[in-house]
């Protein structure tokens, strides 16, 4: 496979600042997405996301949703907020078709700053909805729930990128 490189680099223009992006609720686009298992085992899927706020623009944020049963319902207001409603009413949708569909899909999500075991801090991403806009600024102090998906592969991305 051939790498476009030049691309890459004029596209992805780093600040050089991998901390985490300030609390509040940003626009994201959904980049790419892949099935994992956690360390305990527990099936998820990771999708990596880019920030679309100006101040954070290219910023990536990786988030895990969970495969178990009881997780399924975070699954599903991410869907509804970027729009797939369609695969929630499936009855045997493959991940893999979740993972496609989701990729160039624009959401809103709670960003907060959680520390992970190793002391480090990262971006967890909750409370999914459709859009703001594209040049969004953060608004801070809506409610929310967390799903508790992140993991340490997340927690390790997340305190080198963003």
């Amino acid at each position: 496979m051939a790498l476009n490189l030049k691309k890459a680099k004029e596209e992805n223009v780093s600040t050089g600042d991998y901390s985490p992006i300030q609390e509040g609720r940003y626009d994201y686009i959904v980049d790419s997405g892949e099935l994992k298992t956690s360390k305990n085992n527990t099936p998820m899927m990771e999708l990596q996301f880019t920030c679309l706020d100006e101040k954070y623009k290219n910023r990536k944020v990786w988030h895990n949703f969970p495969l178990t049963e009881n997780a399924h319902i975070y699954l599903i207001k991410f869907l509804e907020a970027a729009g797939l409603e369609d695969l929630t009413t499936q009855e045997n949708v493959q991940e893999s078709d979740i993972i496609k569909a989701s990729i160039g899909k624009k959401v809103s999500a709670h960003t907060e700053i959680n520390t992970g075991n190793n002391g480090k801090s990262y971006n967890n991403l909750k409370n999914f909805t459709e859009p703001m806009n594209n040049n969004s600024s953060p608004q801070t102090g809506s409610a929310s729930t967390s799903n508790g998906a992140a993991s340490k592969p997340a927690e390790t991305k997340s305190a080198l990128f963003g």
